[in-house]
Parts: C-alpha cells; sequence; structure tokens
C-alpha cells in the first residue's frame, strides 16, 4: 500500500467485485467467467451475475461451470492488464485525495471524510464499475467491511462516523467511530 496513506484518519474501502470483467467490457447480463489454469484445471475467477445465478462460484472448474452453464463464454485472465488498470484508476482518484492506494487484485483505499465518499462512490459508478464501499476510521476495518457482504448492494449511508447501511447478515458496526477516536496518533 502506499505510505502516503494516514491510518489513523477515516478510509473509504472501494472493492469493485466484478472488476476483472468489467475492464474486458463484458455486459453484465452476459454469461461470461474469466479463468486462470490452476490445479490441474482451468478455474473460474469471476463470473458474471447470470452465470453466478446458475450455481458457478470462484474456483470452480470450468468443467463443472460449463456443465452449470452451457451458454458460458469463457476468458482467460490477463494479470498484467488487471494490474494496470487498477493503477490507472487509482490514479485517476488522485482528483479527490492525495492519498489513494489500489488493494489487489480489485480494490481501491481512499483517505477521505466521511461526507465526501459519495462523490467517490459515483464516479466509479458513472465510468461503469460496480462498487461496494465502506468508510471506517482504520483502513484495514475499511477493506474488510467493503468485501464483507460480497453479493449485497453497495452501501450508501456513508455521512455519519462509523455508520453505514450493511447487507442483513453482516456484522454490526456501530462502535467504529469509538474505536477510531481511541487510536490518538
Amino acid at each position: 500500500m502506499n505510505s502516503n496513506l494516514n491510518i489513523n484518519s477515516g478510509m473509504l474501502a472501494l472493492h469493485l467485485p466484478a472488476f476483472r470483467l468489467e475492464r474486458c467490457g463484458h455486459d453484465p447480463a452476459a454469461a461470461v467467467v474469466l479463468v486462470e489454469f490452476a490445479r490441474s484445471a482451468d478455474r473460474v475467477l469471476a463470473c458474471t451475475p447470470p452465470v453466478a445465478r446458475a450455481g458457478v462460484v470462484p474456483g470452480m472448474a470450468l468443467a463443472e461451470a460449463r456443465a452449470l452453464c452451457p451458454e458460458l463464454r469463457v476468458e482467460r485472465r490477463e494479470g498484467e492488464g488487471e494490474r494496470g488498470d487498477l493503477e490507472s484508476l487509482r490514479d485517476m482518484l488522485l482528483r479527490f485525495s492525495p492519498a489513494v492506494a489500489a488493494v489487489f487484485p480489485d480494490g481501491l483505499l481512499v483517505d477521505v471524510a466521511p461526507a465526501a465518499a459519495r462523490p467517490v462512490i459515483d464516479w466509479l459508478s458513472r465510468l461503469g464499475h460496480a462498487v461496494q464501499a465502506a468508510w471506517a476510521p482504520d483502513a484495514w476495518a475499511a477493506i474488510l467491511l467493503s468485501r464483507a457482504a460480497p453479493h449485497a448492494a453497495p452501501r450508501e449511508d456513508l455521512g455519519q462516523r462509523g455508520q453505514s447501511r450493511a447487507a442483513p447478515h453482516a456484522a454490526p458496526r456501530e462502535d467504529l467511530g469509538q474505536r477510531g477516536q481511541s487510536r490518538a496518533a
């Protein structure tokens, strides 16, 4: 991570759950999987929502995925391209904050006040990215919260310190503001 980040201030973590497919320009309504060879087989790394609804999950062998969703279109992972695209997004986010980091393979971390989070999220959405966001006083807490409910709607209520709308099965986070405030630098 970027050493300019001040983890004692509030952080906005942006998880881009479909980044690997979005960067390839795939329609989220199409049946597409991204694969990579691992453990003696082509394995699913990411899939579009229709494929996920058919029961395909990351880590599954491509042959098994094809049995569940025969109309699959297969894309091979291009690791360096993914890294470069995420780093480009990171650089473009410098317009919102001087402290931004890429969290590979599909996340970003931005040092902003909670009230400034919405423009960042909206900007990424306008670029065509699905965004799951969480703000917390601690960088690692924000990262974990942004990934806590991978199939939930993005967290939108980022206006109050330590408050965010979470999926029903996510852990309560009402004490985040107190924890972060007690860690004086």
